[in-house]
């Protein structure tokens, strides 16, 4: 396992990938969350102008990452064919999203990374693990915080210099574990899980809802799912068996957490979890 001090943590996508803006959009709003805790949503949006690119949204000063989300180009675009290859903290505060253009030309598309900041995020240890993968064999791999730790949420990273790859699952497993499912669809690489971690006595109490959605072909599938009344979400994963990649991963709004994935196959299903605390009086 492989411990990453908010202090040390580095981006290791930024490495291979030239950031270049040619239009930048940076949003800070403040948003509630859990009792004691409020969370200012720092997004930034980039037009993508390489094959492989990454942007970073960065947290106000005295802030980091309690999660983060994304939006890519839509996969289902018949000149573009993006694939999201990470979506993990970094260091200075950040949270970052990449993509990969796996057909087709670059076009005027944008990326778009965010990250949900807290003061509390200030304590977050992110704990990651890694396998080397090559040929079209799929993995899960897990993160996994300390027994005094609580995961509130995670993320991955696929560093690949010859291929793509393609994310089935990506979710918290039990108090202190974040596991996903990837692998290569061509070429070789290395797969990074993060688990975003909190001392348990100071993290809020964490409650699971899900929503699963069918495909229906030929249509992008919209899992999206929502917290109950006096909620609110923290963070989101998602679970399939099929090749469904989802383009928008991100909160809206207070209780509702946005996923909308591109199906390549005529049937199957998606199922989100949206991990919700307590609503901010």
């Amino acid at each position: 396992m492989i411990v990453i001090g908010r202090a040390r943590l580095r981006s290791f996508a930024v490495n291979f990938v030239a950031l270049a803006a040619v239009f930048t959009l940076f949003l800070i709003a403040a948003v509630p969350a859990s009792a004691g805790l409020r969370i200012s949503e720092a997004s930034r949006t980039e037009q993508v102008d390489q094959p492989f690119d990454g942007v970073t949204a960065t947290c106000p000063r005295g802030q980091a990452p309690l999660s983060g989300g994304y939006q890519i180009p839509n996969p289902l675009l018949e000149d573009n064919y993006y694939l999201p290859m990470g979506t993990f903290p970094t260091e200075n505060d950040g949270w970052q999203a990449s993509a990969k253009l796996a057909a087709g030309d670059i076009g005027e598309n944008l990326l778009t990374s965010v990250a949900y900041c807290s003061a509390l995020g200030k304590d977050v240890t992110t704990r990651s693990d890694s396998a080397d993968l090559s040929g079209s064999t799929f993995t899960d791999l897990t993160a996994v915080c300390k027994r005094s730790e609580v995961a509130i949420s995670g993320g991955w990273a696929l560093s690949t210099s010859n291929g793509y790859g393609l994310l089935l699952k990506s979710l918290r497993a039990g108090k202190r574990s974040w596991t996903i499912n990837g692998g290569m669809q061509v070429g070789s690489g290395t797969l990074l899980v993060f688990a975003n971690c909190l001392p348990e006595k100071e993290a809020p109490k964490i409650v699971t809802r899900k929503h699963t959605a069918e495909v229906v072909a030929g249509e992008a599938l919209d899992a999206s799912a929502s917290c109950k009344k006096g909620e609110e979400a923290i963070s989101a994963g998602y679970s399939s068996k099929d090749a469904i990649v989802p383009y928008e991963l991100r909160r809206d709004g207070k209780r509702r957490w946005t996923n909308i994935g591109a199906p390549f196959s005529e049937s199957g299903k998606e199922k989100t979890l949206i991990y919700c605390v307590k609503s901010h009086r």
